[in-house]
């Protein structure tokens, strides 16, 4: 075919393909906007005809269905029409062949098929209940179509011939010359390279005749270069055929794993046995880094940087030897290989090749011999036996131990050692175990060759084959006859030790009780004998003698809780208790001894803290009394922090009591530190030291918190001080925070300039008042607290709290703190005063001080007085936090006289007792017995029953439950229990007595008085004797019990007595929320079946009322307690409906008196609240 002809063709053709493409494009958009139209049209009336069915659907209304069937199968485009529902068809109609072909088109907007099927879901909500399915015909798409095709065809087919008719006369005209050229490359094909052509004219074709003639000669000239180097190239592809198919065969046979990599440490090669062993495919190896897939992370560094090592000096330590190192697998676990490694130099680029061996088995192998070799030669006797038990092989060892020879036992089975001591049960367990576990480990008896019986430490092991049957039986025992002996020696040893120890504690026990009575005596003589007229001389050797009792008195309770915690005797008794009370209590025991050194006590508690923890207070109390007590001792200047915090755990009820002592002694080394928790160890074990003490205080503090479940930390530096912390596992309740929330929003946003010259009780105050949102500023000296007094705007009612050390080389500090007030009148100024410091109130007072803080500053005290300088507050009256849950205990000092029963059967007790009870002007009558206890109690009346609880023949508990059954006029008497057992069942069996309250011997002097004057001050004061001016007109001899007052005013007259008159709002306010809590409890328990708790309330309430006046009030709560108490619902209810009114009246007088007594009591309120 010409060139003209093929051009002419080739235009035509392009031509036709054009408008091909023009055609078919008219014609797919004219169907896809057809198609589309009808998707549209259709999808729309599916949806339309779903949405209408859709209630029928859901209640399966077959006949509506089919009435909107049947209409919607009159529009003419609707085929068919299918509804489904509940699973299965509900109706149908249309062209049967259309509904037995119906298929959802592949394509939404294209019909497959004359039918263009449609779907549409029925929904009710995201359910789907049901579908509908519709068929609409696409038959007049076609036509449209097929009349557009034809139109279409005849325009191109007309276009494309006239299109050829131009072509060909263009073509004419311009190929005469190309067909010269043609013929020249028709020469060239025929003859060879080399012909040239004439040439003619500088147009296109004369350039391209030249070029053909250019070509022809190059050409000619390579066309023998190539048939030679053709040749040699089959040659070589012939060779490296041969070599790749060698490789190959290799690489597949080799039994050793080939890993080949390049410079970068990438696999380029990777056979099969790699792929065995590394688990990896080749396609997963080849591309990624040998030293990331294969190589362990722990070995990657070194093998990186012998690489880099390798390829920078052409030296590598492992090239070409045969080395063992680890391997990583694909799973992540690592494996012993051999490994050996050869680089191999290519023109382009440096590979290694590695040829990698799995010794797993080998090494496997190995030890399993070396072990073998190991056991057939240890002491432990060794016997292996077949699946049946007969002994195959023994060991030297065995021989040894059971006598027999291996001649002896081969073949037979191990039940030749059987002892007869163990019974079919435990040798049927025995293989039971083995079965199961494939193993058995234990203790039995053998009989040895020569009939002797000797105990011995078992193991058998069951090996298993591929298919996890039993092969044979490898069993390893000991002979223990001599361990045994040790431990029979043992056991008898500590059962002896024991024995010592239960027997030096109970002598420790009954001793140190029959040594602390006289000694008890003797100190409370030498204190009554204090109290008496004495000239210096006597007063000292009196002096002595009470602090030399005390010592040992101190020691021997620290003896006697060092063996019961060594005995395990020492018991716990856990309860609620306020953690912020016995610091304070603590704090304000040792505080006068400290601040006499000049050394101050100061408390920071923790905010967010609970309001009460449940634990053993008795021991938590003694464990701080001596971190604090030991802290006094130990330090002579600057100060001791006692810090309480909680550390709340993830358990929402329980966490941490953190209690932190810290001070500024001596401290303590760290070589005294390793022995600090042994007893009777002191930091100081010189035989000249200063402190003296026996060295179980810690050691108890030590064992009482590990009882606990605690921690105890000693961190201290010598010469630095020592800082101890317990820590102690406790549940929480309530917020402490709560009780303070209303004297914080005064205080908030006021800031608090604090003077002292201690640097720990500054500190520790300015922590205090910052852990609770205060902001303070603190100042040691007087030139810049003076600065910042001159700084203070009055009107911005600044507060300044100014301590007042005591000693006598404080004196300047006193005497410029005292004068300030009155130089500086319009500011507010808070008082600390040393807790010694006699009258600092009326002193206080005349200096200008808004109110006065004693320290230890307590936290409630600390903020109620300062916000008591503001004027925020009336008074600190009323807390309900800290100390002043309770009444202050009265002055023992103003105790009224009182008539006094003391039941006791020893001497010296008696004498004791006597002796305190006559010095307070007490009227005392003895009983030696219970017996006669009870006599007395029916001839006379007592104010008081002091009842020892051990004694000969009736005991106090007797003797109290046939007092109180009994008419005698002591029925309703205070009786305190005296017992030197003071466990919570001893308590709870007093109380249960019918006891008052409890009195540990052996008695201690202040113990005894502040106990009388407590239950003395909360009886009302008894009238005189005064003969009735009328006894025929008076209202008991006329049968009516005489009305009792509401408010008795002379009640708070004795109280006022007891204590101080300015105490007494305080006080009144403290019993008024208690009673009103107590009264609402009572009331909300009318309908309760708890009358253990309602006679509890009452019980409280019964006291507080008597303590202040509220005779009525005390009255019905009496009743109301014996009701609960009775279980007597009638007179129950009608004195809990009776309360309301009498509370409210005595609540309302109580007001009214403490207003009263507010006024007629001092401005400046001090001490604590």
């Amino acid at each position: 075919m010409s060139f003209r002809l093929k051009t002419i063709l080739g235009i035509a053709l392009i031509e036709s393909i054009l408008l091909v493409i023009l055609i078919v494009s008219g014609l797919s958009f004219l169907r896809a906007s057809n198609e589309t139209q009808l998707a549209q049209h259709a999808f729309t009336l599916t949806h339309f005809f779903a949405a209408t069915i859709k209630d029928a659907v859901i209640t399966t209304d077959l006949a509506t269905i089919e009435s909107a069937l049947q209409e919607i199968l009159d529009t003419p485009e609707v085929v068919y029409v299918r509804v489904y529902g509940q699973g299965m068809v509900l109706a149908e109609g249309g062209a049967p062949s259309a509904l037995e072909h119906a298929a959802p088109d592949h394509h939404q907007r294209r019909a497959d098929d004359p039918v263009f099927d449609a779907r549409a879901e029925i929904r009710v909500g995201t359910q789907p209940i049901g579908q509908v399915e519709m068929g609409f015909s696409a038959d007049h798409i076609h036509t449209v179509l097929a009349s557009a095709q034809r139109w279409s065809s005849a325009i191109a087919a007309i276009e494309v011939v006239l299109v050829a008719i131009f072509s060909f006369v263009l073509g004419t005209i311009l190929t005469r010359r190309l067909q010269r050229l043609h013929d020249g490359a028709e020469e060239v094909t025929r003859r060879g390279p080399g012909l040239q052509i004439p040439v003619q004219g500088r147009d296109e074709v004369a350039r391209l005749t030249r070029s053909f003639n250019r070509m022809s000669g190059r050409l000619a000239e390579t066309y023998e270069q190539l048939s030679v180097a053709l040749q040699d190239s089959r040659e070589l592809a012939r060779a490296t055929t041969q070599g790749e198919a060698k490789n190959a065969a290799t690489l597949a046979a080799s039994l050793d794993a080939i890993v080949t990599v390049d410079a970068d440490g990438r696999i380029i090669e990777f056979n099969g046995n790699a792929e065995h062993i590394f688990g990896y495919a080749a396609h997963e190896a080849i591309g990624a880094s040998m030293s990331e897939l294969l190589i362990p992370p722990a070995y990657r560094a070194a093998h990186e940087q012998g690489m880099e090592r390798y390829l920078a000096s052409g030296v590598g330590r492992v090239i070409n030897r045969r080395i063992e190192l680890s391997a990583l697998h694909k799973d992540g676990h690592t494996f012993p290989i051999e490994l050996n490694i050869a680089p191999i130099a290519t023109e382009d680029d440096l590979i290694f090749t590695s040829f990698i061996r799995d010794i797993t088995d080998r090494q496997r192998v190995e030890q399993e011999l070396k072990l073998a070799a190991q056991a057939l030669e240890a002491d432990e006797a060794i016997f292996i036996t077949n699946r049946d038990g007969e002994i195959l092989r023994i060991n030297e060892a065995f021989t040894r131990i059971t006598g027999y020879s291996e001649a002896e036992v081969l073949g037979r089975n191990p039940r030749i050692l059987s002892s007869g001591r163990h019974d079919r049960a435990f040798y049927q367990a025995m293989w039971g175990n083995i079965a199961r576990r494939g193993g058995w480990r234990g203790e039995l008896y053998n009989r040895r060759k020569d009939g002797t019986i000797y105990p011995e430490s078992l193991s058998i092991t069951a090996v298993k084959d591929a298919t996890g049957a039993t092969t044979n039986y490898v069993a390893h025992f000991v002979d223990i006859t001599e361990r045994k002996r040790n431990e029979e020696s043992l056991k008898n040893a500590r059962r002896q030790a024991e024995a010592a120890s239960e027997a030096k504690s109970r002598f420790l026990a009954t001793m140190s009780h029959e040594i602390r009575t006289p000694l008890n005596s003797i100190i409370n003589m030498n204190n009554l004998l204090l109290e008496s007229d004495l000239d210096a001389e006597q007063r000292q050797f009196a002096t002595a003698a009470v602090n030399g009792g005390q010592l040992l008195l101190a020691l021997l309770n620290n003896v006697l809780d060092f063996s019961k915690i060594e005995a395990g005797k020492l018991t716990l008794e856990r309860q609620w208790f306020r953690a912020i009370d016995i610091v304070n209590t603590v704090a304000s025991l040792f505080s006068a001894e400290a601040q006499s050194k000049g050394v101050e006590v100061v408390v920071v508690a923790a905010s967010g803290i609970p309001s009460e923890y449940h634990g053993d207070i008795l021991r938590t109390k003694q464990v701080l009394t001596n971190l604090v007590g030991n802290a006094v001792k130990f330090t002579d200047s600057g100060g001791i922090r006692i810090g309480l915090d909680y550390r709340r755990s993830t358990d929402a009820s329980r966490g941490t009591l953190l209690l932190e002592v810290e001070d500024t002694g001596i401290g303590i080394s760290e070589a005294q530190q390793r022995t600090l928790f042994e007893e009777f160890v002191q930091a100081d074990n010189s035989p000249t030291r200063r402190y003296q003490g026996s060295g179980l205080g810690l050691t108890i503090s030590l064992r009482l918190i590990e009882l606990m479940g605690g921690h105890l930390e000693c961190r201290s530096r010598e010469g630095e001080g020592a800082r101890f912390t317990a820590e102690l596992p406790v549940s929480g309740r309530g917020a402490h925070d709560a009780d303070l929330a209303e004297i914080l929003g005064h205080l908030r946003h006021r800031t608090v300039d604090v003077f002292s010259a201690n640097p720990v009780l500054l500190k520790g105050i300015v922590e205090q008042l910052e852990r609770y949102g205060i902001a303070s500023q603190a100042f040691d000296r007087a030139p810049d607290l003076e600065a910042a007094l001159q700084r203070l705007d009055p009107e911005d009612a600044p507060l300044v709290l100014l301590d007042t050390p005591s000693g006598a080389a404080q004196a300047a500090d006193v005497d410029y703190v005292k004068r300030l007030p009155n130089r500086y009148p319009l500011l507010r100024f808070v008082r600390l005063a040393p807790m010694g410091e006699v009258g600092a109130i009326d002193v206080s007072k005349r200096l200008g001080f808004r109110s006065v803080v004693r320290k230890p500053a307590r936290l409630y005290s600390l903020l109620a007085y300062l916000a008591e300088a503001l004027g925020s507050v009336a008074s600190a009256a009323a807390p309900t936090t800290e100390a002043a849950q309770q009444p202050r205990a009265p002055d023992p000092r103003g105790t009224r006289p009182a008539r006094i029963l003391l039941v006791e059967d020893s001497p010296s007790n008696v004498a004791v007792a006597t002796a305190i009870l006559q010095k307070s002007k007490h009227e005392v009558v003895v009983a030696w017995s219970g017996e006669e206890a009870i006599e007395c109690a029916e001839e006379s009346r007592f104010d008081l029953i002091l009842m020892d609880i051990s004694m000969p023949l009736m005991d106090g508990l007797e003797a109290t439950r046939r007092i109180r059954a009994g008419d005698s006029p002591n029925r309703e008497t205070t009786i305190i229990a005296m017992t030197a057992n003071a466990f919570a069942e001893d308590r709870e069996r007093c109380f249960s007595a019918g006891m008052n309250d409890f009195l540990s011997k052996p008695i201690d002097i202040g113990n005894l008085r502040r106990m009388i004057a407590k239950w003395l001050s909360l009886q009302p004061a008894r009238r005189p004797p005064s003969p009735p001016e009328d006894p025929g007109a008076s209202p008991t001899a006329l049968g009516v019990e005489p009305p009792l007052p509401h408010l008795d005013p002379r009640v708070l007259d004795q109280l006022a007595d007891n204590t101080a008159p300015e105490l007494v709002p305080e006080l009144i306010g403290m019993f008024l929320k208690e009673s009103t809590e107590r009264v609402a409890t009572l009331i909300d328990q009318r309908i309760s079946e708890d009358t253990g708790r309602i006679q509890n309330e009452a019980h409280s309430l019964k006291s507080g009322a008597g303590s202040f006046g509220a005779l009525r009030l005390q009255r019905l709560a009496q009743e109301i307690e014996k009701a609960a108490k009775e279980k007597d619902r009638e007179a129950l209810a009608t004195s809990l409906l009776e309360l309301p009114n009498v509370a409210e009246t005595s609540i309302e007088l109580l007001r009214q008196a403490c207003v009263q007594w507010r006024e007629k009591s001092p401005t400046v309120q001090g001490g604590e609240p």
